[in-house]
């Protein structure tokens, strides 16, 4: 098991303080698993989003080289 300390503004914690708190209690989680929860869910959403757009990066540059003509439907692809 790893033990992190992070350092939040006073303002940050009033922020974030409340939505975990609402989070763990929904979850029957402690205050550490929701923020360990809602972190894991950050990551997977922006690997996510990474490969997307990767795979968009690909579909245009295919499109633009095919026949050099842009096709219209690359965007029907995604």
């Amino acid at each position: 098991m790893s033990y992190w300390s992070i350092y939040i503004s006073k303002k940050e914690e009033k922020l974030l303080r409340k939505p975990i708190e609402t989070i763990a209690k929904k979850n029957r989680w402690s205050f550490s698993q929701a923020v360990s929860g809602i972190l894991r869910q950050h990551l997977i959403e922006e690997k996510k989003r990474l490969s997307d757009e990767d795979n968009w990066q690909k579909l245009t540059t295919q499109a633009f080289f095919e026949d050099d003509e842009e096709k219209d439907s690359i965007y029907d692809t995604l």
